[in-house]
C-alpha cells in the first residue's frame, strides 16, 4: 500500500505531529525521520483520534507497532516509548490499518 505522508523533521513539527487535527484519512500518514538511530517516545496529547504507530531502524525494517493509541486529554499524558533504541523511523496511520492492511513486524519501508 502506498500513503501520501506529511513529513516531520524539524523538531517543531515532531513535537506538533498530528496535534489537533479532526481525522486522517486512509491513505494518509505522517513520516517522523530522526537524524539518527535512537530510542524514541511518543504521546497522545491534543490527539482527536487514535493512530497506529510504526516504528522502523535506520535499513526501513519495521521493529514495533504500537496499535490504537488513545488520544489524550489530560493535563498529564502516558508516553509510548519504543522497545528499541536503534529506531530512525516512525510512520503514524490511521488506527486499526497496519492490522488491517496486514502490517507486520519485519515489513519493509520503501521510498526513503
Amino acid at each position: 500500500m502506498s500513503f501520501f505522508a506529511e513529513i516531520a523533521y524539524s523538531l517543531a513539527s515532531m513535537q506538533k505531529g498530528m496535534m489537533y487535527r479532526p481525522g486522517i484519512g486512509g491513505n494518509q500518514a505522517m513520516l517522523f525521520v530522526y537524524h539518527k538511530p535512537q530510542k524514541m517516545s511518543f504521546w497522545m496529547k491534543n490527539m482527536q483520534i487514535p493512530l497506529d504507530m510504526l516504528f522502523f531502524n535506520q535499513h526501513g525494517l519495521l521493529q514495533e507497532i504500537k496499535a490504537r493509541v488513545s488520544p489524550c486529554k489530560k493535563m498529564q499524558c502516558p508516553t509510548y516509548p519504543s522497545l528499541r533504541d536503534d529506531n530512525q523511523f516512525v510512520v503514524e496511520v490511521q488506527a486499526g490499518l497496519s492490522k488491517k492492511l496486514g502490517i507486520k513486524v519485519g515489513d519493509k519501508l520503501s521510498g526513503l
